[in-house]
């Protein structure tokens, strides 16, 4: 039994790193652009933070949300846990897109849900995999949040 659940688990992990794609950062600008065609999608975006934002959900969940810009365009991040980085950081940020999220009767736009938060070397570096399952890390290493 155990065999066959390991031979499952590892033709799963085999199919979802065959179909997946490693990460393509979009441009803000492009994503907004085309709101309709990315809301919904796993997308990977890159760019300098600021107006980083922590706090406590009522569940007693820590998360986070922080604005990036690349340039082009500026986008607001969310995601549950602590910032692996620090206000004015470079980071890639990969997770899904929507035009418009509802969250305990408010209504947020233009928001990607961060599933995976790159920074340093780890970004652009096809660490990531976009598959029609999600956003999965690969290999990236663990990275601590920084001392506050």
């Amino acid at each position: 039994m155990r065999t066959r659940f390991g031979l499952l688990a590892v033709g799963l992990l085999g199919l979802l790193a065959f179909s997946a794609a490693a990460e393509e950062v979009l441009s803000i600008s492009a994503l907004l652009k085309d709101r309709k065609g990315h809301n919904g999608k796993n997308v990977c975006i890159a760019g300098k933070t600021s107006v980083l934002f922590e706090k406590f959900s009522r569940k007693g969940n820590h998360y986070y949300s922080v604005w990036v810009d690349d340039g082009s365009g500026k986008i607001k991040v969310f995601s549950f846990g602590y910032p692996s980085f620090k206000q004015g950081d470079e980071i890639e940020a990969c997770g899904q897109y929507l035009m418009e999220k509802w969250q305990s009767g408010r209504v947020f736009h233009d928001e990607l849900t961060a599933k995976v938060i790159l920074t340093g070397a780890s970004m652009r570096s096809s660490r990531v995999a976009i598959s029609s399952m999600g956003v999965v890390a690969l290999d990236a290493p663990p990275e601590k949040a920084p001392k506050r």
